[in-house]
């Protein structure tokens, strides 16, 4: 089983790059690790997503972590109703599988303008 190898050998740097309470710090221990073809890899990927997406998918983990499972599936189906409710979703549909451009112009457009506010409503 060479993937649960890999994955085993990696398990430091995800601990290490991986175990912050925001996103902005995540972003930057990946970015001090850089030279590393794993953390390399998941900055470029990170880098391509919604901000939004981003930490509200992490906010959605922190939770997760302390709620049972029919808490975590209401949790998870609000999130997605408010997922709909934005424009990231579709810009992301738009951009990758519309005009196939694989550009797409999230709202907002950095991590530094996602607010407090705008995670805490995916969870309201």
């Amino acid at each position: 089983m060479p993937e649960s190898k890999a994955l085993w050998e990696r398990l430091d740097p995800i601990e290490r790059c991986f175990g912050h309470a925001s996103v902005e710090d995540i972003i930057e221990s990946l970015e001090k690790e850089s030279s590393q073809e794993f953390a390399s890899m998941c900055l470029k990927l990170l880098k391509k997503m919604s901000p939004t997406s981003l930490k509200v998918v992490l906010r959605q983990m922190q939770e997760g972590a302390k709620r049972d499972f029919t808490q975590c599936f209401k949790m998870e189906l609000l999130m997605s109703e408010r997922f709909m409710e934005r424009d990231d979703f579709f810009e992301g549909v738009r951009a990758l599988l519309v005009d196939k451009d694989k550009s797409p112009k999230w709202n907002p457009p950095t991590l530094q303008e996602v607010s407090e506010e705008d995670v805490s409503a995916f969870f309201k």
